[in-house]
């Protein structure tokens, strides 16, 4: 997390907002809607030009505190990019979409969806408390993994084929993929990997990245 020197995070202004968005150029629209594609799929939006129009109308919204809020200090393109992440994230996992999959695991070639749930199925979740640990042991995971990569995100600040890497990682996307949003040949992306790895090495020794 950024934070300013006084420990206050500090967040972009309705302005802030939109000279950003102005300032994107045709290949950061393009990029963004490649990296929508890999986020769309299992989600409510119908195409990638959907879900960057989402994103930015949250951070439009943000900026008056009724959306989602940019970091001014966080980069505009990698915010898009997590709250692309994030809305998409939400969309599939909302709890219509996952008590849906729950109807469609039960149901079977002589019951349909809409049989399963008229005969009134109770579906089982965790004990809150077990809930409860879980989602302590999450937070605490969450917390460690956000502040190696502050620190390797510090450490490349000014490399964008890092950067693209990075958060190609952090989302679980391919390699293929990742030189398909940073626009990077095979050489280009083995050259980061291979600066990536060597400062990793200096940074944290033989301690393991979480």
């Amino acid at each position: 997390m950024d934070l300013s020197p006084s420990g206050i995070t500090e967040f972009a202004t309705n302005d802030d907002v939109r000279s950003a968005i102005e300032a994107l150029s045709d290949i950061d629209k393009a990029r963004l809607k490649k990296v929508a594609s890999i986020y769309l799929p299992g989600s409510a939006y119908a195409c990638s030009m959907d879900l960057l129009n989402e994103a930015i109308f949250r951070t439009m919204n943000g900026a008056d505190g009724r959306g989602r809020r940019w970091p001014i200090r966080v980069p505009f393109m990698a915010y898009l990019i997590e709250t692309m992440k994030g809305i998409a994230g939400d969309s599939r996992n909302s709890y219509e979409s996952k008590h849906k999959r729950a109807l469609e695991t039960l149901a079977t070639d002589t019951l349909s969806v809409d049989e399963v749930l008229s005969r009134d199925y109770q579906l089982h979740a965790n004990s809150p408390e077990v809930e409860l640990e879980e989602a302590q042991a999450r937070r605490e995971l969450e917390a460690r993994q956000d502040e190696d990569l502050r620190v390797i995100n510090d450490a490349f600040k000014n490399d964008s084929d890092i950067q693209w890497i990075l958060m190609g990682y952090k989302d679980g996307c391919s390699a293929a993929e990742i030189r398909e949003m940073g626009e990077m040949s095979q050489t280009t992306y083995e050259s980061a990997q291979r600066r990536l790895r060597r400062k990793i090495e200096k940074l944290f020794g033989n301690r393991r990245v979480q």
